[in-house]
C-alpha cells in the first residue's frame, strides 16, 4: 500500500486537540524510536514496557495513562 510510505508526523502539530500517545519501548515492528518526530502541541507521552500491541499488552498502565490524559484534561 502506497499510503505506508507517507510521513504522517509532520502534520502532527497541526493537530489542536490533546493527545495521549501510548506507545511500547521496545516495539521493533515500528522502531522503538518511532515516537520521535511526532509534535502534537498538547500531548501526554506515554512510553510502556512492551512491544507492538502495548494496549492489550499491558492494560494496567494504559489504564494509568488514560487517567492521568483526564485528570490533565478533565474530560
Amino acid at each position: 500500500m502506497e499510503v505506508y510510505g507517507v510521513n504522517f508526523k509532520i502534520y502532527t502539530s497541526r493537530v489542536t486537540m490533546p493527545v495521549l500517545f501510548f506507545y511500547g519501548k521496545t516495539d521493533y515492528m515500528v522502531g522503538p524510536g518511532h515516537y520521535r518526530g511526532v509534535y502534537f502541541p498538547d500531548m501526554i507521552l506515554w512510553g510502556s514496557d512492551v512491544g507492538h500491541v502495548p494496549f492489550i499488552e499491558n492494560k494496567a498502565d494504559l489504564k494509568d495513562a488514560i487517567i492521568c490524559y483526564v485528570m490533565r484534561y478533565h474530560f
